[in-house]
């Protein structure tokens, strides 16, 4: 869990719903909403800036397919969150 949360952005909304709640809380909620989730393919990227881009990522095993945007702190890329309408077609 510890390492999820290294891996957020603190600008993004998944960082600041993690703030505020025991590790144990946030360790559950995050179970929850991947259990299902067999693995994940990156079917199209879309740079916004050196340090900002979408990925659009298919989630087996949900068979869903949604955009997050993930941004460049230091020499780490972070995950800032899901971007709506921003969904390839599932593969």
């Amino acid at each position: 869990m510890k390492t999820f949360l290294a891996s957020l952005s603190p600008e993004g909304a998944m960082f600041k719903d993690a703030q505020g709640k025991s590790e144990s809380e946030a360790a559950s909620q995050f179970q929850h909403e991947v259990e299902p989730i067999t693995g994940f393919n990156i079917i199209d990227k879309k740079v916004l800036t050196d340090d900002e881009v979408i990925l659009t990522v298919y989630a087996a095993g949900r068979g869903e397919t949604g955009g997050f945007k993930v941004q460049r702190i230091g020499s780490e890329w972070k995950l800032v969150g899901p971007v709506k309408g921003e969904a390839g077609p599932a593969k």
